[in-house]
């Protein structure tokens, strides 16, 4: 299948909080699989329908930060995480706060870089 994205999603972990689907009262916490630019990817057991638009809070484990916004379900895909058969739903942004986006990524980009040029240094220690 062609990659449809424009820019890199990022995995990393966290949890995001489903504040509303389509103005429903119900609130989900799901997992947070990948981040980027301009979406991310959740995992969760229910199904939640394409084109559906959502309030969510993201919370980023390793960089402790959280970002609030709107988004469209974009597309599914059933898969199983760690033997837990559910979905990965792509959610593309409609509303967010770009710069702290910009910043999670580049966060994220910085560690990815940090924790390569760590193993190169330990695996090559003349450098």
């Amino acid at each position: 299948m062609l990659e449809r994205r424009f820019y890199t999603r990022y995995d990393v972990s966290g949890t995001v909080n489903i504040k509303s689907v389509n103005n429903s009262p119900k609130n989900l916490t799901v997992e947070l699989v990948n981040i980027g630019f301009k979406g991310m990817g959740i995992f969760l057991k229910d199904i939640i329908l394409v084109d559906s638009c959502v309030n969510f809070e993201v919370k980023i484990d390793t960089l402790e930060k959280r970002f609030s916004g709107t988004g469209k379900i974009k597309n599914i895909k059933e898969q199983k995480i760690r033997e837990t058969a559910g979905f990965i739903l792509g959610i593309e942004f409609i509303e967010v706060p770009k710069d702290e986006v910009v910043t999670i990524v580049n966060l994220i980009q910085n560690k990815i870089c940090a924790d390569i040029k760590g193993k190169n240094r330990f695996n090559n220690p003349q450098f």
